[in-house]
């Protein structure tokens, strides 16, 4: 079954890519805008999935670029020349994946989240020594999780103004 980002309210939802073992805090508005190709998209989120706030497993199925970003014909037409479109995103779910199997696959694609987690972090922050400590902290409460809801809850992600918010 289809479905389109309609589906998931403006919020913040965790992007994987497993084939390039990545896991980002991503904007829902990422999911209307994207600055790219259609052929980049579809190389790029090839295989991609989304979980969104309730622990939903989506898959990126495929992307539409409606028009370029902007109200008037100006903005449009720079925006076209910068490739800032207006995408529509088709996914495909939610997929019914067991709550062990969508901790194994958040736990495969953690590595980048945790080094980017890493090198963001306040200078006066030392909770961390180094980017394996919060591996092991987010591995912890990934697998704490007591059900498909409580996992993005156990990722401490950032507010949406601060996650990826375009493709």
């Amino acid at each position: 079954m289809g479905a389109g980002v309609d589906r998931l309210s403006d919020n913040v939802v965790v992007l994987l890519l497993p084939d390039k073992k990545e896991l980002y805090p991503l904007s829902t508005h990422a999911l209307r805008v994207a600055q790219s190709s259609k052929e980049r998209l579809e190389i790029e989120y090839r295989n991609a999935f989304i979980i969104d706030q309730d622990g939903h497993l989506y898959q990126i199925k495929g992307f539409k670029f409606v028009n370029p970003v902007g109200d008037t014909y100006l903005s449009k037409f720079i925006n076209k020349i910068f490739k800032l479109w207006n995408i529509q995103v088709s996914l495909l779910g939610p997929i019914d994946v067991s709550l062990e199997d969508l901790k194994k696959m958040m736990i495969y694609c953690i590595d980048f989240y945790a080094q980017d987690k890493f090198e963001n972090i306040s200078k006066d922050e030392n909770r961390y020594k180094s980017v394996n400590d919060i591996k092991i902290t987010l591995v912890n409460s990934i697998d704490s999780a007591y059900n498909k809801s409580d996992l993005l809850r156990r990722l401490d992600l950032p507010a949406a103004s601060d996650c990826l918010d375009l493709l």
